[in-house]
């Protein structure tokens, strides 16, 4: 047997300027029926200045992958203080098109750029800027009735776990297209990515073709009982969920495969097993 892990992908080296944008999170705010919306964006900037800087924020906001002339300009001004900083702004979408499963209509994505621009120095001038696909759409679970809810319609998931391979690098964006069209084909509408994180290339993909994902964490099985092993397992879990953040197609996270609950085995393994471990 083999696990799926390891450094398996292109390993790239950024260099930036005193500042950079680590991260950003969109959280897709929709009112049903969808008349308003709103993208609530969170930017999370590293600033190596050793003293505060003042910045403009510059967000933009348009169709990516559907026609239409909606195109939306937001700006604000940050004094930045050294290190980390947060940077909120809810931004007003009127009339959203909806991101859709396939079976359900169309994988409408929005895409947002922003940028960060010197106020100071070199006035006007781009210091990092960064690009990220979302979509809006609404998932509800209803736990009384055990039914999912897509964008306020009743939907009946149809799915199949799903592990490329087993030699993660053999992927390519192609290979993962001729699977997404086949999964398609088959008239599956979900995927379990099981037990592991695949490519970004593979969710990207999802997102426009409308392929929902429930997306595992690569914890399995039987595994030590400790409080050292608990903040590694949080730091991960946390880590997998702001990297993938902003797909659309993600829409349950799982955190363990097949807990090795009152296994046999787990005696043999672990010498202070409990009968309650895992």
């Amino acid at each position: 047997e083999k696990n799926t892990g390891g450094i398996w992908g292109a390993v790239n080296l950024e260099i930036h300027e005193s500042v950079f944008i680590d991260d950003v999170k969109i959280t897709p705010n929709l009112n049903l029926p969808a008349h308003a919306a709103s993208a609530n964006i969170q930017v999370h900037v590293e600033s190596e200045q050793a003293s505060s800087k003042s910045v403009t924020f510059q967000f933009s906001i348009k169709p990516f992958n559907f026609p239409s002339n909606q195109y939306i300009k937001k700006e604000i001004q940050q004094t930045l203080k050294p290190g980390f900083n947060s940077v909120y702004l809810p931004i007003p979408v009127d009339n959203p098109e909806l991101w859709w499963p396939w079976d359900q209509g169309k994988a409408n994505l929005y895409q947002l750029t922003i940028n960060v621009v010197d106020n100071v120095v070199d006035k006007g001038s781009i210091i990092d800027s960064k690009t990220v696909n979302f979509g809006f759409r609404n998932v509800h679970f209803d736990k009384t009735k055990n039914e999912w809810h897509i964008n306020g319609r009743r939907m009946f998931l149809r799915g199949t776990n799903y592990i490329a391979t087993q030699w993660l690098s053999e992927m390519t964006p192609e290979r993962f297209a001729q699977d997404i069209a086949l999964m398609k084909a088959a008239n599956i509408n979900t995927v379990r990515v099981h037990a592991h994180v695949t490519s970004e290339d593979y969710y990207r993909l999802c997102d426009e073709a409308g392929l929902l994902n429930w997306q595992d964490f690569p914890l399995q099985w039987g595994y030590v009982d400790d409080d050292s092993f608990t903040q590694n397992a949080v730091r991960q879990a946390r880590d997998m969920v702001n990297q993938l953040f902003n797909h659309p197609s993600i829409i349950a996270w799982s955190l363990i495969n097949e807990p090795a609950w009152d296994a046999e085995w787990m005696v043999t393994k672990y010498k202070h097993y409990r009968k309650g471990q895992n």
